[in-house]
């Protein structure tokens, strides 16, 4: 391949880093499973670490969430990632459970013509500081007898019954993100927050449609503008429908044609970076923004087993069993093909944009890091790769690559002023130390 054609088969590798993020259950985070991680991923965030109770009112009660890795604390877990030069974030996961979701929703309530009507951000202000307060604390670490702390925050709340609520949403974030940045000047911690897909400003897939989930309404791009540390990771999946082709058999195919999904994450990024800021123009930043891509199928994603009544059977092999049915029509979009993953990648970079993957997920973790490895090669190598890569993601697609070193003549993480996404902070590299 000759020199020309090597850098005609992508833009030029943007000024900084792109940050490459992703989502892992807490048992998953020990040193052994995050190993192949090392100098290809930005930040790791914890999927259950810091959520609200479902008792007390009024208010919401911040409690610590989640169930650690046999033998470790939260110290040692975020002490792995630093090893790794990756930020570790703590996460709040409101996405499933009734009693959460309803709690969360009526504080909302209470803050909009509720018990705290009256003054709504000395509410929101209290409990983005017991969030806060949780993010710093000091953990100890058994492996050196020192302290670290969590690199911030990720919120993943998808209960929100009104999507008038925006306004309320986004002063939540917009508080923690700089409860962070007041208790720690220039600290480069991070704020992310796990919203929906929007094409514009109340529209998931189709414009002009006006047709969202109320969680997705309640949590506009806009919230990051004038926050530099609130970082938008859209879940861009999970939104289109199946068709099931033969309840007895499961047999499904996916109802989106060729092309659908790509250009629907082009249009959610055209809204998202639209300029100047305004009606159907979010006007975000490059720097504070990461599409969100699900890289495997998971159970919400195909027919779902049940018996002669319609109640979910664990699979077909058990004795109940029926038939399938499909859940609902929110269940494609998923992208479990490598090439398609890192074709947006070259779509990202010539964006500046980060990616954010969900999720780091059991079993086989070489193989799965060395595929995350060839998405950050295509982000942040710093020669771009030709498209060969693509489809052959070895140095026969691209000689510079060494899958050994995968992070060899890329633009590494942990570094001052990269990435380009909420880049680090001499306080911030400090912490990865820790």
């Amino acid at each position: 391949m000759g020199e020309s054609e090597h850098h005609d088969a992508a833009p030029a590798q943007p000024t900084r880093r792109l940050r490459l993020s992703l989502w892992a259950g807490t048992s998953l985070v020990t040193p052994a499973n995050i190993a192949g991680a090392d100098r290809i991923v930005d930040d790791i965030s914890i999927l259950k670490t810091v959520i609200h109770d479902t008792t007390t009112r009024p208010g919401l009660k911040i409690q610590k969430d989640g169930g650690l890795p046999a033998g470790l604390d939260w110290g040692d877990v975020i002490h792995a990632c630093h090893e790794k030069k990756i930020q570790c974030l703590a996460g709040y996961d409101c996405a499933a459970g009734v009693a959460l979701g309803k709690r969360f929703n009526e504080w909302l309530d209470d803050l909009d013509h509720g018990h705290f009507a009256g003054d709504p951000p000395l509410e929101i202000a209290r409990v983005a500081s017991d969030i806060v307060t949780i993010l710093n604390t000091d953990f100890a670490v058994k492996a050196t007898s020192a302290t670290t702390r969590f690199d911030g925050i990720s919120f993943d709340i998808e209960t929100l019954s009104n999507g008038s609520y925006g306004s309320l949403m986004s002063e939540l974030y917009q508080e923690v993100a700089d409860q962070l940045e007041k208790a720690q000047p220039g600290g480069g911690r991070v704020c992310g927050v796990a919203g929906g897909g929007l094409v514009d400003d109340d529209s998931a897939t189709d414009k002009g449609s006006h047709a969202a989930l109320a969680s997705v309404k309640a949590q506009p791009y806009s919230m990051a503008n004038g926050h530099a540390n609130l970082l938008l990771r859209p879940m861009c999946y999970d939104a289109f429908g199946i068709t099931l082709d033969d309840p007895k058999t499961g047999a499904f195919h996916r109802t989106q044609g060729a092309g659908r999904v790509e250009r629907w994450h082009r249009e959610i990024m055209d809204y998202a970076m639209a300029k100047p800021f305004g009606p159907n123009a979010a006007g975000v930043a490059q720097e504070q923004f990461q599409l969100g891509i699900k890289m495997f199928a998971g159970s919400n994603n195909r027919p779902i087993p049940v018996d002669a009544h319609g109640k979910r059977v664990p699979s077909r092999q058990d004795p109940l069993f029926d038939h399938f049915i499909v859940n609902n029509n929110l269940t494609d979009a998923f992208i479990d093909d490598d090439v398609e993953i890192r074709q947006r990648c070259r779509e990202l970079r010539k964006r500046g944009l980060g990616l954010c993957i969900f999720a780091m997920f059991t079993g086989g973790f070489a193989a799965f890091w060395q595929r995350i490895a060839t998405f950050n090669w295509v982000l942040n190598a710093r020669v771009p790769p030709p498209a060969a890569f693509d489809r052959d993601p070895t140095s026969r697609g691209d000689p510079a690559f060494d899958p050994a070193n995968p992070w060899v003549n890329t633009i590494e993480p942990g570094t001052v002023s990269v990435p380009r996404q909420v880049p680090h902070t001499t306080l911030s590299v400090a912490r990865l130390k820790t």
